[in-house]
């Protein structure tokens, strides 16, 4: 009896770390995804770095479809980090 709740209680500890290295992984994600390609292409698209006019349309469009990543990231992450608050 006490090894089945000593090897429960492992796999709930494996499970809690999995969620924690998930949000860990998604949060890594989005910090690349900000600071190294949405910024430096909003930069250029918003003319604080000059670019040419094709250049400044392609920036303008990386850096809303990595936005739109990092929304789509957010979502499991906040999920992840709400769940894992309340499983303790």
């Amino acid at each position: 009896m006490v090894a089945n709740l000593s090897r429960c209680h492992n796999l709930w500890t494996k499970f809690l770390n999995s969620i924690h290295l998930a949000t860990l992984w998604l949060g890594a994600i989005m910090w690349f995804n900000v600071w190294f390609v949405i910024w430096p292409n909003q930069k250029r698209a918003l003319g604080l770095v000059d670019a040419v006019d094709d250049v400044k349309a392609a920036s303008a469009r990386r850096a809303m479809l990595f936005s739109r990543v990092n929304t789509v990231l957010s979502i499991p992450m906040l999920y992840a980090m709400v769940s894992a608050q309340n499983l303790y």
